[in-house]
């Protein structure tokens, strides 16, 4: 009991930075390993499986709710049959400047897009920059794929 009541009130009272997402890419013998942390408290974790359709890539994505009344269960992470893995880490908020001429799109059109359509890093990156990413401002995407 002490240590829950220690922990609880050094949370409550020390001063947070940022709240961040905590994520790894281990490569090794030929074998890349992926894994993350979404950092929240989440119950109510789903898996969810696309096939892929006339020429594009099937993907599984994992999302979850964490409680938020007006935030809907959305995809967090996504992995294409190709191996390539999309996610959007929480890092300390910074400014971005809009990009004039640039459609902005959402992060929950925008991951399934890159895992439809892309490959490697690289394609995803191409892809990436023909947007506005200015709505960016306390996240940063994480793209890995099996090279």
């Amino acid at each position: 009991m002490r240590i829950f009541f220690l922990s609880f009130f050094l949370c409550l009272f020390l001063p947070r930075t940022t709240w961040a997402c905590t994520a790894f890419k281990v490569t090794k013998d030929g074998r890349t390993i992926v894994g993350n942390n979404e950092d929240a408290w989440s119950t109510n974790a789903q898996i969810r499986f696309e096939t892929g359709k006339e020429g594009q890539y099937g993907a599984i994505y994992f999302g979850h709710y964490n409680g938020l009344p007006f935030r809907p269960m959305v995809d967090q992470l996504g992995m294409n049959e190709t191996g390539l893995v999309f996610d959007g880490l929480g890092v300390q908020t910074k400014n971005v400047d809009p990009i004039p001429g640039r459609k902005q799109m959402l992060f929950t059109e925008l991951m399934p897009l890159v895992m439809r359509t892309c490959t490697t890093v690289h394609e995803a990156a191409i892809l990436l920059r023909t947007y506005d990413l200015s709505w960016l401002t306390h996240a940063m995407l994480f793209l890995v794929d099996r090279n």
